[in-house]
Formats: C-alpha cells, sequence, structure tokens
C-alpha cells in the first residue's frame, strides 16, 4: 500500500497534469485560428464555433476546479471557498456535459466515437447532478463518492490525449479506429480507477475533522 505522501505526490501530478492540459488547449482554441483546430473536425468546429468554445472553456474550468475541491485542507480551512467552487464546478459540468453531447452527434470516428462520447457526456451529468443531491441530503460520503466518480469523468479529457496517439501507434489501427476507441478508454479505466482507489480518498477525505456539521450533529 502507498504511504500518504506517495499519494499526495499522485494527487499533485495528476492535478498538474489537468491543470496543463487545460492551459494548453485554451491556447491552442483561444488564438481562434481554424488552422489549429482538430484537423479532422475543423468543418464542424467552423458551423458550431459556439458549442465548441462553450465546450472546451467549461470543461476547462471543472478540471482547474476539480482537484481543488478534493483537496481536504482546502475545505478545512475555508468552507465557504468549497461551496462556492462546488457551486462553480456543477455549472461547469452542466455546460460541459450538455455541449459534450451535442458535439457527440458530430464526432470524427463515426458510431463508435459519437456512441462513446455522448455516453460520456451523460454519465458526467448523471453524476454530478446525484453527487449535488447526496450534499443536500447531507450525505457527505455518497456526496464524496458520486463526486470522485464525476471527475474521473472529467479527466477523460487528460486521458483521451494519451489513448489516442498509443493506439494510433498499434498495428492495423488508423487513426478514426483509435479515436473511436479511445472515446471509450478515455473514461471507462477512469471510473475503474475511481472505484479502486475511492477507500483510500475516503480514508483521507471523510477524517472527523474535516466532516462538516450535518443535521444529525447538530440535533445531538
Amino acid at each position: 500500500m502507498s504511504s500518504p505522501w506517495q499519494r499526495s505526490i499522485a494527487f499533485y501530478v495528476m492535478a498538474c497534469v489537468g491543470w496543463l492540459v487545460v492551459i494548453g488547449s485554451w491556447m491552442r482554441y483561444g488564438t481562434f485560428d481554424a488552422n489549429e483546430f482538430f484537423a479532422e473536425q475543423r468543418d464542424v468546429y467552423l458551423r458550431h464555433p459556439f458549442t465548441l468554445y462553450a465546450h472546451v472553456m467549461s470543461s476547462g474550468a471543472a478540471l482547474i476546479a476539480g482537484p481543488l475541491q478534493l483537496h481536504r485542507r482546502l475545505r478545512e480551512r475555508l468552507p465557504y471557498v468549497h461551496r462556492i467552487f462546488g457551486v462553480l464546478y456543477l455549472i461547469a459540468v452542466l455546460c460541459g456535459a450538455l455541449t459534450g453531447l451535442a458535439l457527440a452527434t458530430w464526432a470524427y470516428g463515426g458510431w463508435p466515437a459519437r456512441l462513446g462520447f455522448a455516453t460520456l457526456a451523460m454519465l458526467w451529468l448523471t453524476t454530478g447532478t446525484i453527487a449535488l443531491y447526496q450534499v443536500r441530503q447531507r450525505n457527505i460520503q455518497a456526496h464524496l463518492a458520486w463526486s470522485v466518480r464525476n471527475f474521473a469523468l472529467a479527466f477523460a479529457a487528460v486521458t483521451l490525449r494519451v489513448w489516442t496517439p498509443l493506439l494510433d501507434m498499434m498495428p492495423g489501427v488508423d487513426f478514426e479506429m483509435a479515436y473511436g476507441l479511445a472515446a471509450w478508454l478515455s473514461w471507462i479505466p477512469n471510473l475503474w480507477a475511481a472505484e479502486l482507489l475511492y477507500p483510500l480518498i475516503a480514508a483521507k477525505q471523510l477524517h472527523p475533522a474535516s466532516m462538516p456539521r450535518t443535521r444529525h450533529s447538530e440535533q445531538r
């Protein structure tokens, strides 16, 4: 089993990788230069620029805010910041999922890619909705579990950029096939990893000192 400092390093590496992907994406699309667009999707992006930029900005915002929401010390010291970022995160998820669902209908890679991205968008929206419901019910453990699953889906923006070139290098796999496979592999292993890692995350996040007051505790 990994030590606490190893888990902390892994957390910060994950966060930094996600933030670097966001910065790179915002810099790329922030030029408003069509030559910088994903070549196979350029015509689609030019026909639907609002959908594209809303998705890029909102999904990036979710990737930035997600690690901050899972940072226990920040939540303990600045609980009001946790609540504000939580609202902003869920707004970003809502916008990112809805625009992602729209973009999925035009995705390069045929029906495998379209179905994969559409499923991702619907699961991202669903897990975010359940996480919100659980926190409003003061069920913090369930809220954390669904939040971890939700961020694992958000991290598909990173893993998509890993799987696509790896699959494209495989013999007999062309880019279209690689992209269609990556549309699924970008998020299914993420969810699997989230389920495996959740006990470790919960052991740290649900430390008694870090738990907010609940109705039950207030009535004691």
